[in-house]
């Protein structure tokens, strides 16, 4: 199973930890994987998991939406994430003492960058210190965890119901279409806890879809979070609904 998923939760936990924290750990000596020696101050956190207390369905999906296989057991991995000078957490995390390009440490690398909030609580230092900080935590990653969702069910109902979800700009078009103009359709799923997930559902010209990484709907809809009845008086929970998106031509 991947770590990125419960990094979730367990990064909303870190600035609580953090102020528990007296001090600075001392100075230990570490190896990258390059063979590069460096002296880190590392903070050991207690066990991390991500649940539904601390992840919406939206967000916890996504963590699991991952190419490879997973084990179906829970698993538990150890997660360095780096200290900025300011003291906020940083979201480029790793997974200790595995390969880089796993189905684990993929999906933690994707759910540190996408879903991990930059948290403060540690001392800060300045720009040009030499020395590296981290946190260092056991990740505990439940299958339990993943939600049971299905875009393909759910009443349809006008996007005027719903607020304004998302919008994408040209500079993340590939030059021509953003030149150009064009339109993308996106699905967008409410889910039981009113958070949201959308995919994309066709494109003019087509060749715009294609071109977008496939989870772009969901990177800038997780966010989202819906009034829990519809602008008619009806519940938002389920209900889907398709958006257009327009662009107009760069002059």
């Amino acid at each position: 199973m991947d770590p990125s998923i419960a990094l979730l939760a367990p990064l909303a936990l870190l600035a609580s930890a953090a102020a528990a924290q007296a001090g600075d750990p001392p100075l230990t000596r570490y190896t990258d994987p390059q063979g590069v020696t460096y002296q880190a101050r590392v903070w050991s956190l207690p066990m991390q998991q991500m649940t539904a207390a601390n992840a919406t369905v939206a967000r916890r999906h996504i963590a699991w939406s991952v190419s490879g296989t997973l084990p179906a057991a829970p698993v538990d991995v150890t997660m360095m994430c780096p200290v900025a000078p300011g003291g906020q957490v940083g979201a480029g995390c790793d997974v200790v003492g595995l390969n880089a390009d796993s189905v684990v440490a993929r999906t933690a690398r994707r759910q540190v960058e996408s879903v991990v909030p930059r948290l403060a609580g540690y001392p800060a230092v300045g720009a040009d210190a030499a020395v590296r900080r981290y946190v260092r935590f056991p990740l505990r990653i439940d299958p339990a965890t993943r939600p049971a969702v299905n875009l393909d069910t759910g009443e349809m109902v006008a996007a005027k119901l719903l607020p304004p979800l998302f919008k994408l700009g040209h500079y993340e078009l590939p030059p021509r279409f953003a030149r150009d103009g064009g339109t993308i359709d996106v699905l967008c799923q409410v889910q039981a806890d009113l958070s949201v997930l959308c995919r994309p559902a066709g494109s003019s010209p087509p060749e715009i879809a294609e071109r977008l990484p496939v989870d772009w709907a969901n990177r800038r809809s997780t966010a989202a979070r819906v009034p829990a009845k519809l602008t008619d008086g009806r519940p938002a929970a389920g209900k889907r609904t398709t958006i257009t998106i327009r662009f107009e031509p760069d002059r």
